[in-house]
């Protein structure tokens, strides 16, 4: 635990994550795209020589979720979006593919059982790929350090992806087509409470130690 904990201001998070995106529409918006049009084809020609077409997409979307990371990143440092970056995750294909399935195993199991514990899942590891770009964690001590930051402050972190999972789910009447705006916000706001958290941190390891010594007579 970091010894403090923040409270994410939504609206704000919401505001500048849209600025962030309209000031990159291209390649966030084309990152979004390329990555499910790469796991879709990549399931249907997997699953077409052997039935194993989720651990296909696992196999492609833990990479792609931490090369467009990346290009987050360089979108909040307000730096040129680098496209091919989207790809760079394929470099830790073994990191990356097992932390997807993982997540998407135990998200998915929890979600079986209840809709909660799922979402639960879902939330504590909602920072693994950030903690794998950021800290070059390998993939279970990404994971952990996920889970220990969300679960510092679970009150905020639920908040957060239930206000996500909202902001996706009004897509629904736009045939899914608002999901090319509503996605990529999603990885800035989540990208975004990530920094929040970090700086706290940084923060207390910063302030100054009171004075153990008595107070002169």
């Amino acid at each position: 635990m970091n010894g403090t904990t923040i409270k994410f201001d939504l609206g704000q998070l919401f505001r500048q994550s849209w600025e962030v995106y309209k000031k990159n529409v291209g390649p966030l918006l084309g990152a979004t795209v390329a990555m499910w049009a790469v796991v879709i084809v990549g399931m249907t020609v997997v699953s077409m020589i052997v039935r194993i077409g989720p651990l296909a997409s696992s196999i492609l979307l833990g990479p792609l979720q931490l090369g467009l990371y990346k290009m987050v990143r360089q979108a909040l440092k307000n730096e040129p979006v680098d496209f091919s970056l989207l790809f760079s995750g394929f470099s830790r294909v073994p990191d990356a593919y097992v932390a997807g399935l993982l997540i998407g195993v135990f998200t998915g199991l929890g979600t079986f059982f209840c809709v909660v514990p799922g979402l639960i899942i879902g939330t504590v590891y909602s920072c693994t790929y950030l903690f794998m770009n950021e800290k070059n964690l390998a993939f279970w001590d990404a994971m952990e350090a996920s889970r220990k930051m969300a679960m510092n402050n679970p009150g905020q972190w639920v908040i957060l992806t239930l206000a996500l999972f909202a902001l996706n789910l009004v897509t629904v009447v736009t045939c899914g087509l608002g999901l090319l705006v509503t996605v990529p916000m999603t990885y800035i706001i989540i990208a975004m409470a990530y920094d929040l958290e970090q700086n706290a941190v940084i923060d207390v390891a910063s302030a100054p130690v009171a004075s153990a010594e008595p107070p002169s007579a």
